[in-house]
Order: structure tokens, then sequence, then C-alpha cells
């Protein structure tokens, strides 16, 4: 990426605290490898997305999305199109928090009551057509990074907090 970036903010009034915390990147591409299964029509032995069979580039269709239906070759089906590579740009809202703090009236044990509900991953806006624009489907291989191979997106988790003080 060209850059990243990420941010947070915190809203409280009376006990009530409201958290947020963002971050992205900017200026990456991204090989959509699904999306080039996906429209590989010279291929039989998975589903092909219906548009890549009517959607070619014919004489009477230049301006078509795919460049042809089936293959010559093997090598021919597995090459790199524009089409492949995708914006990998994106916010996400990583957290969000709400929290509020119980009063407590004098008491010799609990002195303080917290009840807090938190989302992570909760939101992200992007471009990109696969399940989420952070991919690692090589993990720690620097020659593939970028590359979208059946990626499986970032959880999305929900948290209910009890914090009692004593």
């Amino acid at each position: 990426p060209k850059f990243t970036y990420g941010f947070s903010t915190s809203l409280s009034y009376k006990g009530l605290t409201l958290s947020a915390s963002f971050y992205g990147r900017h200026g990456s591409d991204i090989l959509n490898v699904n999306r080039m299964r996906e429209t590989d029509t010279g291929q039989k032995n998975h589903n092909v997305l219906r548009e890549a069979f009517f959607n070619v580039w014919t004489p009477e269709t230049p301006n078509a999305k795919y460049w042809a239906v089936g293959s010559i070759s093997s090598t021919e089906t597995r090459m790199v199109k524009d089409i492949d590579i995708e914006d990998g740009s994106y916010l996400r809202l990583a957290n969000l928090s709400l929290s509020y703090d119980i009063p407590i009236k004098a008491n010799k044990v609990l002195k303080g009551l917290n009840v807090a509900f938190s989302a992570d991953n909760l939101w992200f806006w992007t471009r990109y057509s696969g399940w989420d624009p952070d991919v690692n489907s090589y993990g720690s291989d620097v020659m593939r990074m970028g590359a979208d191979s059946g990626s499986y997106p970032s959880a999305r988790t929900f948290s209910f907090d009890l914090k009692f003080t004593f």
C-alpha cells in the first residue's frame, strides 16, 4: 500500500462511554484468484459465473468484460488479466464499544460496577469484490503477498463484559 492509517475516538457523558477505532490502507492492489477461478470458462471442475460466458469479447462487442470463452491450454486460462487485479484500499471499523459505569452507593465490598458491550470487525468500506480486502492467503510468503486465494475473512465478534471493583 501507499500508506496505512488508523484513528480512534471516545465520547463520554455521565458514566456512559462510546469508543470506536478504525484502521485501513490506501493504494494497494489485490490479485483476486477467487475471481479468476469463477470466470475461467475453460475449466470443467468448478462453477463459473454466468457473465463469464455472456459478456465476452467478439467483434460485435469490443467493450466486453471478459476476453474469451474456453481455452487452448491450461497456461492460457491462468494468465493474469487486468480484471483480476482490484483496488485493495479499505477503511475498517475495527472496534466499537459502549460502556456504562453503574453508580454504587456506599458499600463496604463493592466499590464499582461497569457494564460494556463491544463488537470487533463490525464494518468495512471497500471497492474490492472479495470477502475481505485484508488478505493473507499465503502467510509470510513475500513473493505472493496481496493475492486472495480463498482467504477466510476476519471474524466479527461480539462481547459483553461486567467489571466489578472491590
